[in-house]
């Protein structure tokens, strides 16, 4: 979720140090928020990092959640960052900003935000009627060339 993915992005040495416990649905504080929306809520791990909360949106398994994110935690390396986010879930202009603030180098962003402000962002005119980017994967290419950006920041 945005928030708490913001806080996550501010200190990652300490969130991705912390344990890795797992929650039930009916636990997660974001419950009342997507159980309406979402009809798969509650069919993948709830993780939590001290105070926020991870869906591992992909995983059948708290197990095999769990290996997943033990080693990618593994390989980071907090000297070549890049963070990425868009306007999903609930997700304020605010958090936009927010995001475009962080103190990293490579950061970006897809949302329905024309605001020429943001340095990250990149604007996704096709979800404004909707607004937010419902699938920042189908559409980035057209606005980013994904492969040329990476190689870019990587030499």
């Amino acid at each position: 979720m945005p928030k708490d993915y913001l806080k996550f992005a501010k200190d990652l040495k300490k969130y991705t140090s912390a344990k890795l416990e797992f929650i039930k649905p009916e636990e997660s504080k974001y419950k009342e928020y997507i159980q309406p929306r979402e009809s798969v809520f509650g069919t993948y791990p709830i993780g939590k990092l001290l105070d926020i909360e991870i869906f591992f949106l992909h995983y059948k398994s708290e197990e095999e959640a769990l290996e997943k994110w033990t080693r990618r935690v593994q390989r980071i390396n907090f000297d070549n960052i890049i963070l990425k986010f868009n306007d999903q879930n609930g997700c304020e202009f605010e958090d936009v900003v927010a995001f475009d603030n962080l103190n990293y180098e490579n950061k970006i962003c897809f949302s329905v935000y024309d605001d020429k402000n943001l340095k990250s962002n990149f604007y996704i005119k096709e979800y404004k009627e909707k607004g937010f980017v419902v699938s920042d994967m189908i559409i980035s290419n057209k606005y980013i060339k994904m492969n040329k950006y990476l190689n870019k920041i990587s030499e």
